[in-house]
């Protein structure tokens, strides 16, 4: 088994990305001035499409049945799959508030230079970047699971920006392996029985009870 030297891959990795980063810059302030809800991604999505088709690099436009969702993958399905979320969905009224356009931009970057390395070197495995629409509104991603698209993945990436301030030391650019809550709506019935207070009680059963207990719980979860 070949034995590649860590500073030859970021080497070779540097040389590569500096190439490219002019038209990374101008399609990040692309995506950045043309803002598009949930769903609405069709500016975003033609323009990181057209980006990969203009590098060789094979593209599903449309992708697992959405409209503004994409798949391209590079290397064999030999090794492991790696998988790069790009994510360009902007706010309401204010735009790439959330930094989506440097989502995309970090998701494409990593994806590309992964790519480059399995040609370069030779690697077995496979880069994949999803075109992940609806993150802000709609669940772009619950789409995509539902319909395999991250069937096939063995790790999935993903940058997100954050402000200077979770940055106190000047030195530190990013934090690596960080925990996000999950948040997701739901509602829940709770549905009780009458009985006598005082002859039957135990024939009852409280509907208030069970929610108190359930809050209790939800409170006490890691």
């Amino acid at each position: 088994m070949t034995v590649f030297a860590k500073q030859d891959i970021q080497r070779a990795v540097d040389e590569y990305i500096a190439t490219l980063n002019s038209s990374l810059w101008a399609l990040n302030q692309q995506i950045h001035r043309n803002p598009e809800l949930a769903y609405q991604e069709h500016h975003a999505h033609d323009a990181i499409c057209e980006f990969l088709e203009a590098h060789d690099i094979p593209v599903t436009r449309h992708a697992h049945g959405l409209s503004t969702a994409f798949e391209a993958i590079a290397g064999s399905e030999s090794g492991r799959c790696v998988n790069f979320n790009a994510e360009y969905d902007a706010l309401p009224n204010i735009g790439h508030a959330c930094g989506h356009n440097l989502i995309a931009t970090a998701s494409l970057t990593g994806f590309m230079a992964l790519a480059f390395l399995i040609r370069k070197f030779g690697l077995l495995g496979q880069a994949q970047l999803l075109g992940t629409p609806a993150e802000e509104d709609g669940g772009g991603k619950i789409d995509l699971i539902s319909k395999g698209a991250y069937d096939n993945v063995d790790v999935s990436l993903m940058m997100h920006p954050f402000s200077v301030d979770e940055f106190p030391d000047p030195n530190v650019v990013g934090i690596a392996g960080r925990a996000s809550i999950s948040c997701y709506d739901i509602v829940a019935t709770f549905h009780g029985v009458s009985a006598h207070a005082s002859a039957s009680p135990w024939q009852g059963v409280n509907a208030l009870d069970a929610l108190v207990g359930n809050i209790a719980v939800m409170t006490e979860a890691p």
